[in-house]
């Protein structure tokens, strides 16, 4: 194929703008011919005297290998072009652009361009995306030049081969595409732009946030419009006069696809704040974590703050208490406050002792939690985030290792991850510092353990009269979740006997509590209540 056979390169009347889309497309199109002629002719797969036996990517021949083997790595096309060539794309473009400054027709696609302030680098991967849709012939073309039959659309990395800039670094382009760059902030924009079209006339409840909505869940068109028409259905289904805010993030949860099953288990939200028996202080921390995600649009979008902070936009938050203090209650409230699902992870299946499997297994997680929006929790986390040791031997490098990489991913990840340890001294220094908020729980002191007491039995469960709250909460020194034990443990003695729950079942209970701890309550502790024992 030579170079003249290529549709002709003429931006016509460069002294005029554009009156048409379809003429400034025609006109990408030709500068999109010439990339891809350019690199095509320095293919780096088939070689120049391939005859595709080997399929194009489904068969590697001998041929094919030695090629590839000789080749150097792609370091962007523009420093492999000769002068020449780069004078003639050069002038295609500013030919191009020279046009687009004198048009004064609404074009769709300088809209774009304009709404979204995209760089020439942003504007050049738009069009290369859109070309298929106006015509399929690039679909075999990027096909090719990917070395796959299945890649009919451009991948981050041929987008960046094809149009880094000179003198810039490969990694440099490649990272714009993984949320630290512009791209982000179009996908968020464009995703509100979406949910407000959708929506567009349907009564909306008002504390419902199409921002929060934005920001949470990185949908595409279609599954915005699916889960906006089944909030809207099912509201007026149920004779509800506007949508609800959580009934609008259940429809869209039911639109997320993930695979985080395989590697989680999901917690039911079951606590709300009326639960929680902590000092006001933790309360305090928790709440503002929850504004974190709930305004994260408006700080980052309307504020500006995308501009200045393009990496590490999550929120972590870590636990630290002893065992039974409300660490996971507390991981539901979160949850049930902020209106996502929550998906416990499963050390068992993360952790592998072959190298680079755990690697791998955490890479899946962080992906999938991306996917569908949900609240990653960490519980023990002290196992995978515990701190990195002296090398002695290559156990103690891949644990290094692995300690390295997740670091990485918990940098990276722009969604929720909540930790748990009873041992926060054995957290890694380096974790502390990417960790957005520390909640120290306290183990509870009487007035705490009283209030938990009482919040933990039900409404509709019946009570005795001469249950002593005070007592059981000065008498025995235990955290909530062994109050928890004992509040449930009591009420089925309860439902044994056919009688309501009383002091006596309580006793009991707290009792037998306290052996599966190995400590002995002596009659005389119990004072004026240790005869509800013998009964």
């Amino acid at each position: 194929m030579r170079r003249e056979t290529l549709r002709p390169l003429e931006p016509r009347r460069p002294d005029a703008g554009y009156a048409s889309q379809g003429e400034l497309l025609a006109d990408l199109a030709a500068w999109a011919d010439l990339l891809l002629y350019l690199d095509y002719n320095r293919h780096q797969w088939l070689g120049p005297n391939s005859d595709l036996k080997n399929m194009l990517g489904l068969v590697v021949s001998r041929e094919e290998f030695e090629h590839n083997l000789e080749k150097a790595a792609q370091r962007g096309l523009w420093i492999q072009l000769t002068p020449g060539e780069q004078g003639e794309l050069d002038g295609v473009r500013i030919a191009i652009e020279a046009r687009i400054k004198r048009t004064t027709a609404r074009l769709p696609l300088l809209e774009l361009f304009e709404r979204f302030h995209l760089d020439p680098f942003e504007r050049d991967c738009v069009v290369l995306a859109y070309l298929p849709e106006t015509d399929r012939k690039y679909e075999k073309l990027y096909a090719y030049l990917q070395d796959d039959v299945t890649r009919r659309r451009p991948d981050t990395a041929l987008a960046a081969q094809l149009l880094l800039p000179p003198g810039e670094e490969l990694e440099t382009y490649l990272a714009r595409f993984s949320g630290r760059g512009g791209f982000l902030q179009l996908f968020s924009r464009e995703r509100l732009e979406l949910f407000r079209g959708a929506l567009k006339g349907v009564p909306l409840d008002g504390d419902c946030s199409l921002e929060e909505l934005a920001a949470k869940f990185r949908f595409t068109p279609r599954q915005i419009c699916a889960a906006c028409d089944q909030a809207a259905g099912l509201a007026g289904l149920e004779g509800e006069t506007a949508v609800t805010r959580r009934l609008l993030h259940r429809c869209c949860h039911r639109q997320a696809v993930h695979r985080l099953g395989e590697l989680a288990s999901r917690v039911p939200a079951a606590y709300s704040w009326d639960d929680v028996v902590l000092p006001g202080e933790q309360k305090r921390l928790m709440q503002q974590a929850c504004g974190h995600i709930q305004y994260q649009h408006q700080v980052y979008y309307g504020w500006g703050f995308d501009r200045k902070v393009r990496y590490g936009r999550g929120m972590s938050i870590l636990f630290a208490g002893a065992p039974g203090t409300g660490k996971t209650m507390c991981a539901q409230v979160i949850a049930n406050q902020l209106d996502m699902e929550l998906y416990k992870i499963n050390l068992s299946q993360i952790v592998s002792k072959y190298i680079g499997e755990t690697e791998k297994n955490l890479r899946a997680v962080f992906q999938e939690a991306r996917h569908a929006g949900c609240i990653l929790f960490f519980d023990e986390c002290d196992a995978l985030f515990g701190k990195r040791s002296e090398v002695k031997d290559a156990h103690d490098r891949n644990a290094n290792v692995e300690v390295a990489y997740l670091l990485q991913q918990l940098e990276e990840h722009d969604g929720v991850c909540i930790l748990a340890t009873n041992l926060i001294g054995n957290i890694d220094a380096a974790f502390m510092r990417r960790i957005t908020y520390v909640v120290r729980f306290p183990f509870p002191e009487p007035p705490m353990r009283e209030a938990i007491y009482r919040r933990m039995v039900p409404d509709g469960a019946p009570l005795a009269d001469d249950i002593d709250w005070s007592f059981l909460a000065e008498k025995f020194q235990l955290s909530g979740g062994h109050i928890k034990n004992i509040v449930l443990a009591a009420a089925f003695l309860a439902a044994g006997a056919g009688e309501p729950i009383s002091m006596g079942h309580l006793l009991r209970a707290a009792v037998d509590e306290l052996k599966k701890n190995d400590i002995v309550v002596v009659r005389e502790e119990l004072q004026e209540y240790a005869d509800l024992l013998e009964h």
